[in-house]
């Protein structure tokens, strides 16, 4: 199972970069765009499988996979791995036993060559909680995402404007193939 646990506030653009696109003077549309931005975000994370405001989440695992499947790009931080060992005692997993690596486009915790993970006993025996997104304010968001959700904005905030089939492409360069 994976959870988020805490996120920041902040959003992947500005408000005042939101209103400048709209054409907005003053603040009536606040409320309209910060829904906006949100949708958007969503739709560009989903887009390129990245968070780009930082968030962190909780992984719960009944025993330890051959590799522990990361739910999110970038990985910022792994926090700690918690679990149930045989003997049903509670351990922290020492952090020079495992490492972060890409595989096939994910991020992925392995444990290091030549250690094996520990053995585990029940349900939920392992916990991992890790940190992903770009950074923790709308200022470590990719160039590429804030111009996307800027220029979906500016189109649904233009009267008369046809959507851009095309401007979903403009997140490409974020993608991982």
């Amino acid at each position: 199972m994976i959870r988020i646990t805490s996120g920041t506030p902040d959003q992947a653009v500005s408000l005042e970069d939101a209103r400048t696109a709209a054409r907005a003077n003053g603040t009536e549309l606040d409320g309209e765009l910060s829904i906006m931005i949100a949708a958007l975000t969503a739709e560009a994370e989903h887009a390129t499988g990245l968070v780009f405001v930082s968030r962190t989440y909780h992984v719960t695992l009944d025993e330890f996979p051959a590799e522990i499947a990361m739910p999110a790009r970038p990985v910022a931080e792994v926090l700690e791995i918690n679990y149930v060992d045989a003997g049903g005692v509670d351990r922290t997993l020492d952090a020079a036993t495992y490492r972060l690596i890409e595989s096939g486009g994910s991020m992925v915790l392995a444990p290091m060559p030549g250690v094996a993970w520990p053995e585990t006993s029940g349900v939920d025996a392992v916990k991992v909680d890790v940190i992903c997104g770009h950074g923790s304010s709308e200022s470590a968001t990719p160039a590429a995402a804030k111009g996307f959700i800027l220029a979906r904005i500016r189109e649904s905030h233009t009267p008369n404007a046809t959507p851009s089939p095309y401007l979903i492409r403009s997140l490409d360069s974020l993608k991982a193939y």
